[in-house]
């Protein structure tokens, strides 16, 4: 999971030579001539993304491999010295208490997705290449609901296994304060169809309910409980750099000696990162052949 956020940065040369390109594309031929741009024609392009996924196998997950923006931070040697894997084999991150996690319907998942067993076997034989067997056999999809349920089940495995394996390398590169994280499972009341989907979260760790409320929404009790919970857990983080407090469910640090994370919204406590020891297997294997982002 950490290839999409990984790419979020480039290097310089490659920022100069897509630089020069644009140049071009702008019909500008000397800084004198860029400084007299306007703004409104920059922003004609400020939406332009990359390509790092395309003609790969992994552009058929474009929900969770998202192209990056063109523009983004460049790894000039100067303010931004390493890459994602040189920053920590130098222990060159951050070493600060962090609170990171995922939402249920978010990063490829959403309550409405649906395949026929046909798509999904067209969309990720390719996706796994030598490992597809061992895919189909773990997230099976011999008809369209079976086919719909495992991508589902493939989309929430892969965040929580990517999210724990993140925390779990974060550490190994030496930082020594704790790496907090959760899976949401709560859909708010404005949008219950749609899942907790991205962003679902924040009306309850931020404690506005009553100001994300529409004219036409009921919120149930149980959403202001989600509230307190949600909202005490963040602000003893915010005070202390650890969430716990308030008598609520142990919300423990992710190490490698269990693999787990803190299941928020329609349960409380810690819970798995899947519900198949084999499937936790698999998707190590198969992110331990993809390339160091």
């Amino acid at each position: 999971m950490t290839g999409t956020d990984a790419t979020g940065y480039r290097t310089k040369a490659a920022a100069e030579a897509q630089g020069v390109k644009f140049l071009r594309q702008i019909n500008v031929s000397s800084i004198a001539e860029l400084r007299n741009t306007s703004m409104e024609a920059l922003l004609r392009f400020d939406s332009l993304s990359d390509t790092i996924w395309e003609n790969t196998p992994l552009a058929n997950l474009s929900a969770t491999f998202m192209e990056p923006p063109t523009w983004r931070p460049n790894i000039d040697g100067y303010v931004f010295t390493h890459n994602y894997g040189q920053s920590l084999r130098k222990n060159n991150h951050m070493d600060i208490p962090i609170l990171t996690g995922n939402n249920k319907d978010e990063s490829g998942d959403s309550p409405t997705l649906s395949y026929t067993a046909k798509e999904y076997h067209e969309l990720y034989t390719p996706v796994f290449g030598d490992l597809a067997d061992a895919f189909f056999e773990l997230y099976p999809g011999k008809n369209t609901s079976q086919a719909s349920e495992s991508a589902k089940e493939f989309y929430r495995d892969l965040s929580r296994v990517g999210t724990w394996r993140w925390a779990i390398d974060w550490a190994a590169g030496g930082a020594k304060s704790s790496v907090y994280t959760y899976y949401f499972t709560h859909a708010p009341a404005e949008n219950r169809d749609g899942g907790a989907y991205h962003g679902s979260e924040l009306c309850y760790t931020f404690n506005n309910i009553p100001y994300a409320s529409y004219s036409n929404v009921t919120w149930t009790d149980y959403d202001y409980v989600v509230e307190k919970k949600m909202s005490n857990y963040w602000t003893n983080f915010i005070r202390n750099g650890n969430p716990n407090g308030n008598g609520q469910p142990t919300f423990k640090p992710t190490t490698n000696k269990t693999e787990q994370t803190m299941w928020l919204g329609n349960s409380w406590g810690m819970g798995p990162i899947s519900m198949d020891a084999k499937r936790i297997q698999f998707l190590h294997k198969w992110t331990a052949t993809l390339p160091e982002w």
